[in-house]
């Protein structure tokens, strides 16, 4: 007569000190036989398959040992050490459940399995689920619990770096992206003693006289900040020969809204009326 075998089973989880989890789960089966008596110190076949979703569903991992059960018909084992049929342990998402445990026995040792029992994982791994929350890694000011992404201190200073023309400004969540600006043109003294300068070319500023050889330059529209500047003045048509006299400019007063430039040129005796034929040029760069 064909004997009917039964399966007590026990699932634990393996525990460690470690900082990272172990990827096995303790099994212990008791196997005895259709007249209640215990398979003691003989080596059995047990093929074990974790199912996803349902007692019925698939096969997510399948693997098969042979361990031999002791004096009182236990047999132990890990789930993850034996040999692999399908599946890969390591990647069981554990908090994407339910999952199942299934279980086939040959109590001859073969895979002529004829014992068939299913469980019910009823509490998640929680050693192996934290190992997969783990393998995710959080920056300073972040933190991750469970499937929640939280920014835990915000107002963090953002800087971009290389050689891009923007930058950042502002505080978490209200940050400004700033892109430098340009403005460029030449001037004409124009009149007596540069008493009509005007813009020749270019845009940006409007200009004004402020003394004699002075002007003030005011910015269409203010930078936020203080822009670099670049200037250079120009002059033609001396009656007395302008070889070996000395021009230069200055720029002060500078602000975000614009600047004062002095358009110097040293006659060796005084400024004379060839003034109005002094212009400058100038280009500012900023935000």
């Amino acid at each position: 007569m064909k004997n009917i075998f039964t399966v007590l089973a026990a699932i634990s989880l393996s525990a460690s000190v470690l900082a990272q989890a172990p990827q096995k789960m303790s099994y212990q089966a008791v196997i005895r036989n259709s007249s209640n008596t215990l398979i003691t110190s003989t080596a059995v076949g047990i093929k074990i398959s974790i199912l996803q979703g349902t007692a019925t569903g698939s096969a997510i991992y399948v693997e098969t040992q042979m361990p031999t059960t002791n004096a009182n018909g236990l047999a132990n084992l890990e789930i993850n050490t034996g040999v692999v049929v399908s599946g890969n342990f390591s990647t069981i998402n554990w908090g994407n459940g339910p999952y199942f445990i299934k279980t086939e026995t040959d109590p001859l040792g073969g895979t002529a399995y004829s014992i068939t029992g299913t469980s019910q994982l009823a509490s998640v791994p929680y050693a192996l689920f934290a190992e997969n929350v783990n393998n995710y890694s959080s920056g300073t000011g972040i933190s991750i619990v469970g499937n929640t992404i939280s920014n835990t201190a915000p107002d963090q200073t953002i800087t971009i770096t290389g050689t891009g023309g923007i930058n950042v400004t502002g505080t978490y969540p209200n940050y400004t992206l700033n892109t430098p600006r340009m403005i460029y043109g030449a001037t004409s003294g124009g009149g007596a003693n540069g008493s009509s300068p005007s813009l020749i070319s270019g845009g940006g500023f409007t200009v004004t006289k402020f003394d004699i050889g002075i002007y003030d330059v005011v910015y269409t529209t203010p930078f936020s900040s203080i822009p670099t500047i670049a200037a250079n003045i120009h002059y033609n048509n001396f009656s007395d020969g302008a070889d070996g006299y000395h021009y230069y400019s200055k720029i002060y007063n500078e602000s975000a809204n614009g600047f004062r430039i002095a358009t110097i040129i040293d006659l060796g005796t005084s400024l004379g009326s060839n003034i109005n034929t002094v212009g400058f040029s100038i280009i500012a760069i900023g935000n």
